[in-house]
């Protein structure tokens, strides 16, 4: 423990919430273990009976990912906590809610209210709830399908994750899926990818992403400017579901961190 996070610790046993829920909230940027679950399980419950908002998303946001607080995720406890920050005003709550709620697959979501939320979140900034509202908007979960609107939602988005947008805009202008179709607009955007590929091909909590990914990156360094390169590209791209596009966005934000 660095002398921040000892110092951190000592405020917070002597009951400052607020220390304790910084220490929590660094807590959450290390990978999960038995020390940071039983720091975790020691003052965030506190932090959140003394009323403070964030520690209420921070509580949500560890029940979503799990192995923070239990084993397995708890999503229905991060809705709940989700919701409560959301009524004051969080905006990362409001985000975290939308995106659990736009989820179909689960079976007390509520596609439209989602996609509200997400709406909020994403017009006071939120670019995690750009991207999730361009799938949304995509897919039409919640929404009329716009795949038009998607790509706007999608050139909004910065930073970090910017990466992750300009990949999924390439994906859609070289679907003949969407009527959208433009192999150079598709072909600059990949090209201008080609750091999160080659960061993303590598990467250990990639899986069956890994393998996609480098297979994506090999297209590129070797394709030709033709249909056939764009077609095998857009293959690639099509085998990603929703968790790897989710664990795209998990590595970009680990980056972050």
């Amino acid at each position: 423990m660095d002398d921040c996070s000892i110092a951190l610790s000592r405020l917070a046993r002597s009951g400052n919430k607020e220390a304790g829920f910084i220490l929590c909230w660094l807590m959450t940027l290390l990978p999960p273990s038995g020390r940071t679950r039983r720091l975790l399980l020691r003052y965030l419950p506190a932090c959140c009976e003394a009323g403070l908002i964030e520690a209420w998303y921070l509580s949500g946001f560890c029940h979503a990912r799990g192995a923070f607080l239990q084993e397995d995720a708890d999503i229905q406890q991060a809705a709940d906590w989700f919701e409560k920050a959301a009524q004051s005003d969080c905006a990362l709550a409001i985000s975290g809610l939308g995106i659990l709620l736009s989820d179909p697959d689960l079976p007390w979501s509520h596609p439209q209210r989602g996609a509200d939320l997400l709406k909020q979140a994403a017009e006071r900034g939120d670019d995690l709830s750009k991207l999730r509202l361009a799938y949304i908007t995509l897919k039409g979960v919640g929404v009329t399908p716009d795949p038009a609107s998607a790509l706007v939602w999608l050139e909004l988005v910065s930073g970090p994750l910017r990466s992750v947008a300009l990949l999924k805009s390439a994906s859609i202008r070289m679907s003949r899926e969407y009527g959208l179709l433009d192999y150079s607009e598709a072909r600059r955007l990949l090209e201008e990818v080609q750091p999160l590929l080659n960061m993303l091909a590598p990467h250990s909590d990639g899986g069956e992403l890994h393998t996609r990914m480098g297979e994506v990156l090999a297209d590129m360094q070797t394709g030709d400017s033709d249909d056939s390169y764009f077609d095998s590209v857009l293959d690639q791209l099509k085998c990603a579901t929703e968790s790897d596009w989710q664990r795209i966005v998990r590595v970009c934000q680990d980056e972050i961190n």
